[in-house]
């Protein structure tokens, strides 16, 4: 689109597309059996304490400071 050696012309331009891609949609399918088990736990009045909704994030954002740092490297 516009540049010479085209849209994604290195392999750094695919993989820049496709891990954030695929990084929210992991998040969003592995979070939400999780997120609603406690919301009817807390509905119930039963506090959870479960560290793994904590996962899923920490590395879609580990995902996202890599992109940005390879960006920024790799332009």
């Amino acid at each position: 689109m516009g540049a010479w050696w085209g849209l994604a012309g290195y392999r750094w331009d695919h993989i820049k597309f496709w891990l954030p891609l695929i990084t929210v949609l992991l998040s969003v399918f592995l979070l939400r059996p999780g997120i609603s088990r406690l919301a009817a736990e807390a509905g119930a009045g039963v506090p959870a304490r479960d560290i793994n909704l904590r996962v899923a994030p920490s590395v879609a954002t580990a995902t996202c400071l890599f992109l940005t740092a390879d960006s920024v490297l790799k332009p």
